[in-house]
């Protein structure tokens, strides 16, 4: 199984979740194995975002947990994210962004200690769908 945890569960980070969900037969047959949004991070934890997976808002709950395989950034703003990616690449994590301005200012940084750790990028350059088809392509790698 493997499991992932989304920073930032906003417009984009609830279609992500939904998306995942509702494909979840597709891609775990292309992956062979079971793929789900364990925890999403949130500001405002009262604010129904029309998604059924675990809400917190401590993003530290995503970043540091050992049973989640692959974080999901969607939060925009660059130090409090590239804070966030960066434990999540020095705890093994794959991590996968939409930040354009995360990228702009760390992205090499973040490739130097992703390592072979899995950095995703690509829907910071095309909108959010592609971060479905990287999740989806590199899990079915």
């Amino acid at each position: 199984m493997i499991k992932i945890g989304i920073l930032g569960v906003g417009t984009v980070g609830a279609s992500v979740a939904n998306i995942l969900e509702s494909n979840a037969d597709i891609l775990e047959a292309r992956s062979g194995k079971e793929i789900v949004v364990k925890t999403g991070v949130v500001k405002n934890l009262n604010k129904d975002r029309g998604v059924n997976i675990a809400l917190t808002d401590n993003p530290e709950d995503v970043v540091n947990d050992p049973e989640i395989d692959i974080v999901v950034e969607l939060m925009g703003g660059v130090e409090e994210p590239y804070a966030l990616v960066k434990k999540a690449l020095e705890n093994g994590k794959a991590v996968v962004t939409a930040n354009k301005a995360l990228l702009a200012y760390h992205r090499y940084e973040l490739q130097e200690i992703a390592g072979d750790l899995p950095l995703m990028y690509e829907a910071s350059t095309a909108g959010g769908i592609p971060i479905i088809g990287a999740l989806r392509n590199g899990l079915a790698a």
